[in-house]
């Protein structure tokens, strides 16, 4: 997070104006006594609070804390409650910047406490504000938004021109570190604004610029961003502003980059050089004089304790022997070799430990850009799922429409290649997608019970269409001393039997497939648990010896004349990874033109005392007749397939599209259901919801999402909505959810979290 944020802030409390010459490393004489006046311990204070700000400012965090703590435990004695709300500020976004976010917590959540008891508006808006820079440093970036955006209007009820800036200011860091150029864009207008009111604060304008000439670059006005950014390095240069000189160099590079100007690139990389060997030394300097001052004082207790005991000694030198001399001297000479000896353990141990800091440091480096990475990959991820299954959205819905009209007869080849095309390309998105999980360690473990004829009853339905096409037999063999319910993660045990039952259809034909569950006699921990061995065995085409090991990697399929088939390439790697996330493995068994034979074995919990058999009401088709549904969606194609499809049963059905519409529309009128997507303009899906719960509780609303459910399940719930629909979406599916929900009446989601 850029830390142009915390220090922009800093100087709002205190109040200082940056100086253009900051101060230098001597020891700070305390010009107190125990007889000082209330206002000699005020100008020691101010003093002291001056000198931290500036090591501050220079980024020499740990001198700036010895000056705070100083000037807090004077101010102990004058009780200043200005100073103390100062003085807090300045520790806990110091403490911040030392990533000691718990230490930071504790003095901004105190100094909020004691604002409040004292209905201390404007210190109240000032703490609050730093723990919206706490926040912001952990990447908690919508809790750090919410609580500036809070505090802009007491900012302004208060006429604060300064906080203004900075709450404006902050919250344009935010979106630039989110590279939301349309957010950042008038947040930095409205900060320039207040800062036209303050010509005189340079840190400010430097501080600006910088993020000003950041917009300009994420906008590709890299010409712009250039001439900007050399503005505030200029001006960072002039106040020895190290945060805008540092950041305004890092941003001036990539806009360079952008050019392709490698020369002057190579040229302002020395420059940037300068300045972090200039604040690599000064860091250095400081931690050398600690370590000296540490050792003078080990070394000054030593011969404090040596002259104690010499002074001993001399007393009793009359009463002394010559063997107790001879004694001393021995133990004198054995004292040298052990101090010598600690000196050279102590040089050794210094070594080593400079070794392992530097050792600590890469590994931290290597470890930041490791997240930073799979964040990044996150990011990208839940970005092309939802990109992609918008507009597939569009083509399955419209090609499943088309193949229902009759007089589209004489296209029906073209569409089913259509749709399949479709689907394919689906299928191959979630393969890449659940790779991408598996491998970010971004798996569902949540565990639910389940009913194990149904349950295999339900994979073999979804590939009745395949198991007609190549003209196969499904049988299901389950062991009759299993449980008739289990308890375990069955999503991940669906996608494990999805892939491998899929496979078998696929490379199979005219043959038969079987599942098979059997129990396994093994030594468990807990007499509830319950081993099981999974077989799924087809008379297919088999696999080749030499192929056996290589299906196992991604992107590969078995090579064959005889078939004609597509597939991603990806259903055992992820099967393999599943079952290894499982603490399981798979075993293949297979021979060319006779078959294949997959077997594995997990654990579940025996569940038949707790679990109650599934409802078998039929649900009535007809229930639709008639039924008013309100579709809030943006995309002008998926409103026509939702509606469509819809209206085919029956349905009256009104568009909204956005948030704010659904919401003014269910003023207006009742509806039976709402279809709420989530991603819309205006106002999305998530408020809007929130809005219509305020004054409808009853009403069922089921999100619209083309995002992993797993990314925005929790927060679907919790705004008060009932049930979900992923695009794109089969008819049937699509129906069954509406209906329940339909026929339902509706209930808190604490109650369907099984669901």
């Amino acid at each position: 997070m850029n830390k142009l944020l915390l220090f922009l802030f800093i100087l709002f409390v205190f109040k200082i104006s940056a100086q253009e010459q900051s101060i230098g490393y001597s020891d700070y004489k305390v010009k107190i006594s125990k007889d000082s006046t209330d206002l000699e311990l005020k100008r020691e204070i101010d003093s002291l609070t001056k000198h931290a700000f500036n090591q501050y400012y220079i980024r020499n965090y740990n001198k700036s804390l010895q000056y705070g703590e100083l000037a807090n435990e004077i101010n102990k004695k004058l009780k200043n409650i200005n100073v103390f709300f100062r003085l807090n500020s300045m520790n806990g976004n110091t403490y911040i910047q030392l990533n000691d976010t718990i230490k930071a917590r504790e003095i901004l959540e105190t100094s909020i406490e004691v604002a409040k008891a004292q209905n201390n508006s404007k210190m109240i808006a000032a703490m609050s504000t730093d723990l919206g820079n706490l926040y912001a440093q952990q990447e908690k970036f919508d809790k750090a938004i919410k609580t500036f955006e809070k505090n802009i209007p007491l900012a302004e009820k208060l006429n604060d021109t300064v906080l203004l800036f900075v709450l404006h200011f902050n919250i344009q860091e935010i979106y630039l570190e989110k590279n939301n150029d349309r957010e950042a864009a008038y947040h930095i207008k409205k900060a320039e604004n207040y800062l036209n009111f303050l010509p005189q604060r340079k840190a400010f304008r430097a501080g600006f610029e910088v993020s000003k000439g950041r917009l300009l670059f994420l906008q590709e006005k890299n010409d712009e961003a250039i001439e900007t950014l050399k503005k505030a390095i200029a001006l960072s240069k002039e106040i020895s502003f190290m945060d805008g000189i540092m950041n305004g160099y890092s941003f001036y590079i990539d806009a360079l980059a952008k050019t392709k100007d490698f020369d002057l690139i190579y040229q302002i990389n020395k420059e940037l050089d300068v300045y972090k060997d200039q604040q690599f030394n000064t860091l250095k300097d400081e931690a050398v004089k600690v370590a000296t001052a540490q050792i003078r004082l080990r070394e000054y207790e030593k011969e404090l304790k040596a002259t104690e005991l010499q002074n001993e000694l001399s007393q009793q030198e009359a009463k002394r022997n010559e063997l107790f001399l001879i004694t001393l001297s021995i133990l004198s000479a054995i004292l040298v070799v052990y101090l010598l000896s600690l000196l050279y353990y102590y040089q050794k141990r210094k070594k080593y430990v400079k070794e392992l800091t530097n050792k600590n440091k890469q590994y931290l480096d290597a470890k930041e850009n490791s997240e930073a990475l799979s964040r990044a990959n996150t990011r990208f991820f839940s970005t092309v799922s939802h990109e992609l299954r918008t507009p597939l959205y569009g083509v399955i819905g419209l090609s499943t429409i088309l193949l229902d009209d009759p007089s589209l007869k004489s296209h029906e080849k073209d569409l089913k290649s259509l749709k399949f095309s479709a689907d394919y390309l689906l299928a191959l998105i979630n393969d890449v997608l659940q790779i991408s999980k598996i491998e970010s360690n971004n798996l569902d473990t949540s565990e639910s019970s389940f009913h194990v004829k149904d349950f295999l009853q339900s994979i073999v339905t979804t590939f009745e269409y395949m198991r007609l096409q190549n003209k196969n037999v499904i049988k299901v063999k389950v062991d009759p001393t299993l449980p008739k319910f289990l308890k375990g993660n069955v999503v991940r045990l669906s996608q494990i039997l999805m892939n491998l039952v899929g496979n078998a259809c696929k490379f199979t034909e005219n043959g038969t497939i079987t599942i098979t569950l059997e129990s396994v006699s093994i030594e468990l921990g807990n007499d509830d648990d319950k081993a099981i061995k999974f077989i799924i065995a087809d008379t297919g085409i088999g696999i080749a010896k030499n192929e056996q090991n290589s299906i196992f990697d991604e992107f590969t399929q078995v090579a064959s004349l005889d078939y004609s088939y597509q597939g991603t390439g990806l259903g055992l790697p992820i099967v393999r990874k599943l079952l290894k996330a499982s603490n399981s493995e798979i075993i293949l068994e297979s021979k060319l033109g006779e078959g294949t034979r997959f077997t594995f074995q997990l654990i579940f919990k025996n569940a038949d005392g707790f679990a109650v058999l599934p409802s078998n009401a039929v649900i009535d088709a007809t229930m639709f007749k008639g039924k008013k549904i309100l579709i809030a969606e943006d995309n002008r194609i998926n409103q026509i397939v939702t509606k469509k499809i819809l209206e085919k049963k029956g349905v009256l059905c009104t568009i909204a599209k956005n948030g704010k519409e659904a919401h003014d529309a269910m003023k207006k009128q009742n509806f039976d259901l709402i279809l709420m997507d989530l991603n819309m303009p205006i106002m999305d899906g998530f408020e809007a919801t929130l809005k219509i719960r305020k004054f409808n509780s009853k009403v069922p609303i089921i999100a619209l999402t083309a995002v992993e459910v797993e990314e925005v399940r929790n927060k679907i719930y919790a705004v008060g909505m009932d049930d979900i629909i992923v695009k794109p979406y089969d008819d049937n599916k699509f129906t069954q959810i509406i209906l329940v929900n339909l026929s339902n009446p509706r209930s808190p989601r604490s109650n369907k979290q099984a669901s």
